[in-house]
């Protein structure tokens, strides 16, 4: 999957109002930077445990 399917299909769980189970008061901007810090964060982890350099 790549980034843009993965931040689509996990945002809510970066979200504040998932404990509420509403979002139609929260932007989902922040919850989305969150996903896409996230997601790079691991995949450079990911690379570097396996020596695997991407371009």
């Amino acid at each position: 999957m790549d980034k843009r399917g993965w931040v689509e299909h996990n945002v809510c769980r970066f979200c504040q109002a998932r404990a509420y189970h509403s979002c139609g008061w929260v932007s989902c901007l922040p919850a989305i930077e969150t996903a896409e810090t996230y997601y790079d964060e691991h995949k450079r982890e990911i690379e570097n445990e396996n020596g695997i350099k991407k371009h």
